[in-house]
């Protein structure tokens, strides 16, 4: 297969929140071309295990791994583990993520710092374990890629809060103590504006 038809051929990518949805999709188009795949999931293992038996069926390799993205030590054994499995990591897609709608009034803070743990402690966290692995293969390979995927509304009186670290990591990716350096990683945040699925407004 040429690299013009699999442009991502012999590349790593690990994908949180992979197992429905617009994670599912990004998982099955990296694997098209030609990416290995790890998915993480949470709540969905069956949903997880179509999506990379749809990657194998297609002839590409993936890999399902459980990991809350609210919980730092399970989101950096995933990283561990994809780098393991398949020899390292070139792209990071920070998918996995949930917002809260309704009357702001109305949300309960527990609530809220799950959001916080998942949106913004589990990208930095994911962005960070990454790119560890990412710096070991800088030499060998293209500079490596990193995206929050966002997804955001609001309306009078009414949130639909989905916070995202992409920002602030591109910052620190290029500054350290006060002096620029060449970027660890190139990192971008993909907004799709605000889409429905299937999976309830709190949990994803």
């Amino acid at each position: 297969m040429s690299t013009l038809s699999q442009p991502l051929a012999g590349k790593v990518a690990l994908v949180t929140g992979g197992s429905r949805s617009i994670g599912a999709a990004i998982a099955q188009r990296l694997a098209a071309d030609g990416a290995s795949v790890a998915i993480t999931y949470s709540a969905s293992p069956v949903k997880a295990q179509e999506v990379v038996q749809a990657i194998e069926r297609a002839g590409g390799q993936a890999l399902a791994l459980h990991a809350d993205a609210g919980d730092p030590a399970a989101v950096r054994a995933a990283v561990t583990r994809t780098a393991e499995a398949f020899g390292s990591i070139d792209v990071l897609v920070n998918n996995a993520g949930i917002a809260l709608g309704g009357a702001i009034d109305e949300i309960r803070f527990e609530d809220y710092e799950r959001m916080i743990a998942v949106n913004v402690t589990g990208v930095f966290v994911a962005t960070q374990e990454a790119v560890r692995h990412m710096k070991e293969s800088l030499a060998l390979r293209p500079l490596p890629r990193v995206t929050r995927t966002c997804r955001a509304s609001g309306r009078t009186a009414h949130v639909a809060l989905n916070t995202s670290a992409a920002c602030p990591l591109r910052r620190q990716s290029w500054m350290s103590t006060g002096r620029a350096r060449p970027p660890a990683c190139i990192t971008a945040a993909a907004s799709v504006g605000g889409v429905c699925t299937e999976a309830p407004a709190c949990t994803r």
